[in-house]
């Protein structure tokens, strides 16, 4: 049985922190956080 993960926008996970959108791109970038997947379009989506 697989657990189904919760998935967040950048926007979601920037409001739990209590930090800015671009706070998180930022740890993206510097390889501090990652992404579950990226979008087509860009969007990044982070899990749990």
């Amino acid at each position: 049985m697989s657990k189904k993960l919760k998935q967040y926008s950048v926007s979601e996970v920037a409001k739990m922190l209590k930090v800015s959108p671009r706070t998180i791109r930022f740890y993206d970038e510097k390889n501090l956080v990652s992404p579950m997947r990226v979008e087509e379009n860009g969007y990044r989506v982070y899990s749990e």
